[in-house]
């Protein structure tokens, strides 16, 4: 499988003087297989990701303005905390599975 990262600016809009453009990180995967002989059997698969990353102004001066991915960071803590709460419901359960083997082992 083959993997490309780069970076891509979209097709600009005009707002007054100011030429403004997205820019996206753009993740490219893809992979094939293919056979030829006794029939002939083909296989293929992409995947894409686009990222929004910025915003191009472009008047006297260019400059790109970054967009932060608030929502990204969000849904990685809920990420964390969910697998933080299933380490400790283990441990827990571990914990008393131990504790109740203990009890037995005293009657």
């Amino acid at each position: 499988m083959r993997v490309r990262t780069d970076v891509v600016r979209g097709r600009p809009v005009r707002v007054g003087n100011l030429r403004l453009s997205p820019v996206v990180r753009r993740t490219v995967a893809g992979g094939q297989r293919a056979t030829v002989g006794r029939g002939v059997s083909g296989r293929g698969g992409v995947f894409v990701r686009l990222r929004p990353i910025g915003v191009s102004v472009a008047g006297e001066e260019e400059r790109v303005l970054p967009i932060r991915d608030r929502t990204r960071r969000v849904l990685n803590r809920f990420l964390a905390v969910g697998l933080l709460v299933m380490l400790l419901s283990l441990l827990v359960g571990w914990m008393a599975g131990r504790s109740s083997e203990e009890g037995r082992d005293g009657e």
